[in-house]
């Protein structure tokens, strides 16, 4: 099982910005970021999985993850063993300096659309866990010509 760890330097959190919501992280050595479509598009039939970059576009892949845990300073995204992230990465760890705060959580809830994969560890603060309240849109190319 391939599994990479990378550990955060700095990180972003971009809202609907071209009609997409971003996760972007900087570690030593490269980026790594997740992009999800606000919208779903019935003419792209990639509008409701993430696409995940690391440090290039020609290393990345539209992949939904397997689940995703939360860790009070981490974050472990599994990907299924037959849909491996770059054909051999199953695990990402991301690791930060600090605790994780609700307001990323909320994010990779609500704004990546996430919900369904995300878990939580045993030891993660109980007052930051959330769920997904939000979906996203569906596009009307017909309702926005008229």
């Amino acid at each position: 099982m391939g599994k990479i760890i990378l550990n955060v330097i700095n990180y972003e959190m971009v809202y609907d910005q071209l009609d997409t919501s971003c996760f972007n992280i900087i570690f030593e050595g490269g980026y790594f970021n997740i992009q999800s479509s606000v919208y779903i598009d019935p003419d792209f039939e990639y509008s409701e999985i993430a696409y995940f970059e690391l440090s290039g576009q020609e290393n990345g892949r539209y992949l939904d993850p397997e689940k995703i845990i939360f860790q009070p300073k981490r974050i472990i995204i599994i990907f299924d063993k037959n849909e491996k992230f770059l054909d051999t990465i199953q695990e990402i760890h991301i690791i930060f300096s600090n605790e994780i705060k609700k307001e990323l959580v909320d994010f990779f809830n609500n704004c990546l659309f996430f919900g369904e994969f995300i878990q939580y560890s045993s030891d993660f603060d109980k007052h930051k866990i959330m769920r997904q309240t939000l979906d996203r849109e569906v596009i009307d190319w017909e309702e926005d010509i008229e």
